[in-house]
């Protein structure tokens, strides 16, 4: 089910896990501030943990 998910998201296993970690780490930070957790706001907040993340760490494969 994963690859099948990954190859119509065009990414591998890896990065497609990866994306659900964000996901995840987003909703957690947007539901522990009481901010509301639409599907524009999840991704609003997963790019910017993903944009603090690939800062610190010099880049990144997402």
């Amino acid at each position: 089910m994963l690859t099948r998910i990954a190859e119509r998201q065009g990414r591998n296993e890896g990065a497609q896990v990866e994306q659900l970690v964000l996901f995840y780490e987003a909703y957690q930070q947007l539901n522990s501030e009481g901010s509301p957790t639409t599907l524009d706001a999840i991704n609003a907040k997963v790019n910017e943990i993903w944009d603090s993340l690939t800062k610190d760490s010099g880049g990144g494969n997402a």
